[in-house]
């Protein structure tokens, strides 16, 4: 129950809570000191205290009740997410240039090549048809540093025929166009890797076909991008064009 109390001083009337009862509080607009009844006195005597017209509650004081409690706003459901451009999207239709491609190629071929010419040093060493001077290390040195130069002779040789390309396409028939695509990489023996609604990436068999990079396919309203190997993706064209599939240059 509140509790109506009144400046001596200023005649400034107040209205507190009753958890204020038998304590001292200070008036706003004099400074006075304004003793505060108990509950008991209170009950006994309500008529003690006359309400005067500007006995409002002071802003300070606030409204006298339980404090509100925001309503908690319902869980939101979980949406999906927006079929677009992946964010990733840009990263993975950047083309492979020669160097790199080059590379990709020739670093697991040297492992290999160095791996084939050390078992064959060291089968022709237990032989006796290498000279008795070559120690094991001088042997493995040799055969790595010859597997590796074959290596890279060959993915030099090889890169212009895997770097990276782009190529656009119109589609007029989105369907018909991701139907004739899939056959055409199954016939290749490339595998789906990754597949949303609007990117697409197929991954080459084992053998240089997979260390050259897979085939990326980005579906636009009227178009689609294929980045791939150039050999790979020229003859990724071949085969759509002897589909008929409904998209051209």
């Amino acid at each position: 129950m509140p509790i109506e109390i009144k400046c001596s001083a200023c005649g400034k009337a107040y209205v507190v809570k009753d958890e204020f009862a038998g304590k001292t509080a200070e008036c706003t607009q004099c400074g006075g000191r304004i003793q505060i009844p108990g509950r008991a006195r209170y009950q006994r005597q309500p008529a003690e205290v006359e309400r005067s017209p500007a006995s409002v509650s002071p802003p300070s004081i606030g409204p006298i009740g339980p404090p509100s409690v925001a309503a908690t706003p319902p869980p939101m459901p979980n949406q999906p997410p927006q079929v677009g451009t992946m964010p990733q999207t840009s990263f993975l239709l950047q083309p492979r240039g020669y160097i790199e491609t080059a590379w990709m190629i020739s670093m697991p071929l040297g492992c290999i090549l160095g791996t084939v010419f050390c078992v064959l040093g060291l089968l022709a060493k237990r032989s006796g048809n290498l000279s008795a001077s070559l120690e094991f290390p001088q042997i493995v040195v040799y055969c790595l540093g010859l597997g590796f130069a074959v290596s890279a002779i060959g993915g030099l040789t090889a890169a212009p025929l895997h770097v990276g390309v782009v190529r656009v396409l119109r589609v007029s028939d989105r369907e018909g166009f991701l139907s004739c695509l899939k056959i055409a990489t199954a016939q290749m023996r490339y595998k789906p890797e990754t597949q949303t609604a609007s990117f697409l990436t197929f991954q080459g068999p084992l053998g240089v076909f997979r260390l050259v990079g897979p085939i990326s396919v980005q579906l636009e309203p009227n178009r689609v991008t294929i980045v791939g190997p150039k050999m790979c993706v020229a003859e990724l064209l071949k085969l759509l064009k002897r589909l008929n599939a409904p998209c051209g240059a």
